[in-house]
């Protein structure tokens, strides 16, 4: 998902979260995790990428195992779960209510995959009636770590001479419907600085190659690689959380950027 996109569908989904209700309850689902905890051959302490929450995905994953017991956060959802061997088995709910189960797999690469039902124990009998959603887990530590120094650093290495001038309005697709929202850059030589929807951007230009950098407050999000096309748009690929093109970083290239001239 965009994670900080769009602060306003966020606030809409925790309300959504708040005020409706699925029919399970903890009494169901905690004597239910009791039964099925086993001694863990995995250790899910950390952060995942599940896709991001806007985007139809389930956002960002922090968990902590103690034993075969794993707790903390995926999106907007509190996580209480098990281990069993190398299955999880975990329980998203928010403000005293469950909505999903969950069963995932450890596959051969590393990570985890499975499927969410929703109101209903997945798994048991009456559950495949149950609306249910795939779920995969990332582990984040597996993209190189993204901080404003280390991009600075990525953008230093790529700047130079700019044949193109990006300074101006750009659309980038309306943030409300998946987009990126309005872009608003100045370029002074080979250096760009600006916004791109909720984000601040950070950016260099090399020959006609636009590299981006999207952030808030100290926090990094993407990188970009842009390049024009014949009707005067810029069109490129964005990673999350890692530096485009580097080594390690393919599998964090999950989304197409596309700017369109707009009016001052």
């Amino acid at each position: 998902m965009k994670a900080l996109k769009c602060l306003i569908i966020c606030m809409g989904i925790v309300m959504f979260i708040s005020c409706t209700g699925t029919g399970l309850s903890v009494k169901e689902t905690d004597p239910w995790l009791e039964s099925i905890a086993g001694a863990s051959k995995v250790d899910m302490t950390g952060v995942w990428d599940a896709g991001g929450a806007i985007t139809g995905g389930w956002g960002e994953g922090r968990f902590t195992q103690k034993g075969n017991r794993v707790t903390g956060t995926l999106g907007f959802y509190d996580v209480n779960g098990v281990v069993s061997g190398t299955d999880i088995y975990m329980v998203l709910g928010s403000s005293g209510n469950v909505y999903y189960t969950a069963h995932l797999k450890k596959s051969g690469d590393g990570n985890y995959i499975g499927k969410a039902v929703e109101g209903a124990i997945v798994d048991k009998k009456g559950s495949e009636e149950a609306t249910n959603y795939l779920m995969v887990l990332r582990q984040v530590s597996n993209v190189p770590s993204l901080t404003r120094s280390v991009t600075t650093v990525w953008l230093n290495s790529l700047a130079g001479t700019a044949a193109v001038d990006i300074t101006g309005v750009w659309d980038a697709g309306g943030a409300i419907t998946g987009g990126w929202g309005e872009g608003r850059f100045i370029q002074t030589g080979n250096r760009i600085s600006g916004t791109l929807g909720f984000y601040n951007v950070d950016g260099v230009v090399n020959g006609t190659n636009v590299y981006l950098v999207l952030y808030a407050r100290t926090a990094v999000y993407y990188t970009a690689h842009l390049q024009p096309s014949k009707d005067g748009s810029y069109t490129g690929r964005v990673a999350e959380r890692a530096v485009i093109g580097q080594k390690g970083a393919e599998g964090a290239v999950k989304y197409q950027l596309l700017l369109k001239k707009g009016s001052m």
